[in-house]
């Protein structure tokens, strides 16, 4: 076996034992997600944000920094009570 495929059977390897802790990692976010649109708590969904999101709400839609998304939905929840 030469250096070259010793090296991506070493990439491959380590992409495989990364899987499932991405997986976790993920689930967990989106139970972070479930539970703070459950709440209507504007400020937990947004800090699971990124810094640019793409984002629709109604008649509402397009890519917001973290803050302009913040904004959007603190709206949509005041809306809905």
């Amino acid at each position: 076996m030469t250096m070259k495929n010793k090296a991506h059977l070493l990439i491959l390897f380590f992409c495989l034992i990364t899987l499932p802790i991405q997986a976790q990692n993920q689930n967990a976010t989106f139970k972070q997600m479930k539970e703070a649109f459950s709440a209507s708590d504007y400020t937990k969904l947004s800090a699971l944000f990124s810094d640019s999101v793409d984002l629709t709400v109604r008649n509402t839609d397009g890519i917001y920094s973290k803050t302009q998304a913040k904004g959007v939905l603190k709206s949509f929840f005041e809306q809905l009570k």
